[in-house]
């Protein structure tokens, strides 16, 4: 009755609002970092590049996401957290989403610099108001259904993104799954964008 009780107080945590799109938020985030995880240096094996670039890429990006979390006092200052997030979120769809639109590894290491950059800045903003919108009472449920949302996004997203690229392609898949993941941070913008006041309370 305990661990039930536990269960449906983080169900029911997660029908509130600003928890839903968090909540949201945090599955596209994954979801994309999935595709970069998984399938992104396939595509960079698959053109020909060799695995000292692709090593570079790597090395070059863990480099920039360690410093873009420092943006995040700057960015905020200058736009409503929540916004923050969302369309940071949104650049680590669309960087990733790109890739085989991109034709010189130059274009290739300006997307997956660009991409952890916004990944960078929405980590520490998804934490601040993951924890604002659980309340002090609530925090580890909160974290706990972010956690189930990410194994969920990174178990779903490989295979839904293998199956659409066995039968379109891999290049193709890039841009379905970016266009879908997108697609859902769009609808989450409207939902703020609507409701004023979700982007308010992400200031407390």
């Amino acid at each position: 009755m305990l661990f039930r009780s536990y269960y449906q107080d983080a169900l029911k945590l997660a029908v509130e609002p600003a928890m839903k799109i968090v909540l949201v938020i945090t599955v596209m985030r994954i979801a994309a970092s999935s595709i970069q995880d998984s399938f992104y240096p396939v595509w960079l094996q698959q053109i020909g590049l060799p695995a000292t670039q692709i090593g570079l890429l790597i090395t070059v990006s863990s480099a920039i996401a360690a410093a873009s979390s420092l943006w995040v006092a700057q960015v905020t200052r200058l736009m409503n957290p929540l916004w923050v997030l969302i369309w940071s979120s949104m650049g680590t769809v669309i960087f990733v989403a790109i890739t085989p639109s991109l034709d010189s590894y130059m274009l290739l290491m300006i997307a997956a610099c660009l991409r952890v950059f916004c990944m960078g800045v929405s980590q520490p903003l998804m934490l601040s108001i993951l924890a604002e919108a659980a309340g002090a009472g609530f925090l580890a449920r909160g974290a706990a259904l972010r956690t189930t949302a990410n194994r969920v996004a990174a178990s779903v997203t490989p295979i839904s993104m293998g199956a659409i690229a066995h039968a379109v392609g891999l290049g193709a898949s890039f841009h379905i799954i970016g266009a879908i993941l997108a697609g859902a941070l769009f609808l989450v913008a409207f939902y703020v964008k609507t409701h004023p006041w979700t982007a308010e309370k992400a200031k407390e």
